[in-house]
């Protein structure tokens, strides 16, 4: 991940726009392609980046999945995302630059049938993308937004048959002052905070009255995001052979222009714990670490195109040959890691990333917990450090070159390889060995700071574009 910095302006604005979207294995049986049309926004556009995450509650006490709000160039956009097994069947939104402007019942509802955007969905979907130009919310944009989203969603069994219809709002204060019964496991974040600094009010009587809610979103920073890891598969396709060799990493150029990559880094992190607070060593430390061809501004041998993915393989085979119809064909990989200093196989036809130091045969990733994070490659330095037994060398990357970084975990109570400053969460939260799965950002482009929340487990892995 970048650092945490808010809001990306980096286009023009366009015209109001809805995007649905539904996973490939729907519960329900339905075939959406809408979904393919959610990417190619979210790809065409430029970079989004979120800003705000809030849950979204069902039957006023269940998380059923998240309302996320994030700024790319003139537009908003809103994205409904659910947990699994639950799926959108209507979408109601508004957007006020005040609580006040949202039109209410005599017994202080919201008027959902009012909002100004509304979709029914024929076919249930996973997810619901808004995108609205800012110059038609009817208001002057001023750093400060209410949003009130409202959804009714189901619930599908097993068998993929409707077993519970709920109403559900993004989690927020109540537009009557009666507190909802959801309490949230965590701090709230400062945007959900009140003005004296302290969590909203928790776990109210909701026998009576409405519990329509809404949230607010204040002080949006700018920055840009260009260059991403959009997938990894790192968790091995086959238990009974342990093979593991069908491991990739996916990178996404989400700028309108050809990015270099000559000289830049591919690291995995020494998975010691002594660089995770916030003051500590401004680099992080790695101990798997390639390179591409080159010298970064003065050689042009390795492009990545606007929108772009690029497929790095730790070998570049069609590993389903070797390992069994879960694993993973690399054959169409565009870069290999290879190391001629070790037993590594050279697929000749693919270009190469090769070792900065020679530690293994190849680039490997742990099948549990370890981060990958990607570098400039304009500096680095080898140091000692102690690993639990002994003195090992390790190669110090400075956080300032880092250009976006991933850890994952399969237990979410692991403790921390690196800094928040690079990465705030973990992905990969419930995925087990040999599962010949892989995590994936929700949208290409689309960075937190967070691994958490922008990523999420797909089977089976999709190396090259496909959501």
């Amino acid at each position: 991940m970048k650092r945490l910095a808010g809001l990306v302006f980096v286009m023009t604005a366009a015209a109001f726009i809805v995007i649905g979207c539904s996973n490939v294995n729907d519960p329900a049986g339905n075939d959406n392609s809408e979904y393919s049309a959610m990417s190619a926004l979210a790809n065409g556009n430029g970079i989004p980046a979120i800003s705000a995450s809030v849950d979204l509650i069902a039957g006023r006490t269940e998380d059923v999945g998240e309302v996320s709000c994030w700024i790319k160039g003139d537009n908003l956009f809103v994205l409904y995302s659910m947990d699994m097994g639950w799926k959108l069947a209507e979408t109601q939104l508004v957007v006020a630059g005040s609580k006040f402007d949202i039109e209410l019942t005599n017994n202080g509802n919201p008027k959902v049938g009012h909002f100004p955007w509304k979709t029914e969905h024929e076919s249930p979907v996973d997810e619901y993308l808004y995108s609205i130009a800012l110059d038609e919310l009817g208001f002057d944009y001023n750093g400060e937004l209410v949003i009130a989203a409202h959804a009714a969603v189901l619930h599908y069994s097993e068998g993929g048959s409707i077993e519970r219809e709920e109403g559900a709002w993004a989690y927020g204060e109540r537009f009557t002052g009666v507190e909802t019964e959801y309490t949230d496991k965590l701090e709230k974040p400062d945007y959900l905070k009140d003005e004296g600094g302290s969590d909203m009010p928790e776990k109210e009587s909701v026998d009576s009255g409405n519990w329509s809610m809404y949230f607010t979103v204040v002080g949006w920073q700018i920055t840009v995001r260009e260059l991403t890891i959009n997938e990894i598969y790192y968790c091995g396709c086959n238990s009974s052979r342990f093979y593991y060799y069908d491991q990739f990493i996916e990178l996404y150029n989400a700028s309108p222009d050809t990015l270099w990559l000559d000289g830049y880094l591919v690291c995995r992190n020494s998975q010691i714990y002594n660089i995770i607070n916030p003051g500590a060593e401004d680099y992080a430390l790695a101990y798997y670490v390639y390179a591409f061809p080159g010298e970064k501004g003065v050689t042009r041998e390795c492009p990545i195109a606007p929108e772009q993915f690029l497929v790095l393989a730790s070998d570049a085979l069609d590993h389903t040959a070797s390992g069994g119809s879960w694993c993973v064909d690399l054959s169409g990989a565009d870069w290999e890691f290879f190391n001629p200093g070790g037993s590594d196989y050279d697929v000749p036809e693919v270009p190469n990333l090769s070792p900065v130091s020679n530690v293994g045969s190849d680039f490997s990733m742990n099948l549990s917990h370890s981060a990958v994070y990607i570098a400039t490659g304009e500096e680095w330095s080898f140091g000692m450090h102690f690993d639990g037994t002994s003195m090992k060398e390790y190669i110090h990357i400075p956080l300032w070159t880092i250009v976006d970084a991933v850890e994952y975990a399969n237990n979410a109570d692991v403790t921390k390889y690196i800094t928040y400053r690079i990465d705030a969460g973990l992905a990969g939260n419930g995925m087990s060995k040999y599962s010949a799965r892989s995590v994936q950002r929700r949208l290409p482009g689309l960075d937190s700071n967070n691994s958490t929340f922008d990523f999420h487990i797909v089977f089976p892995p999709t190396p090259g574009y496909e959501y």
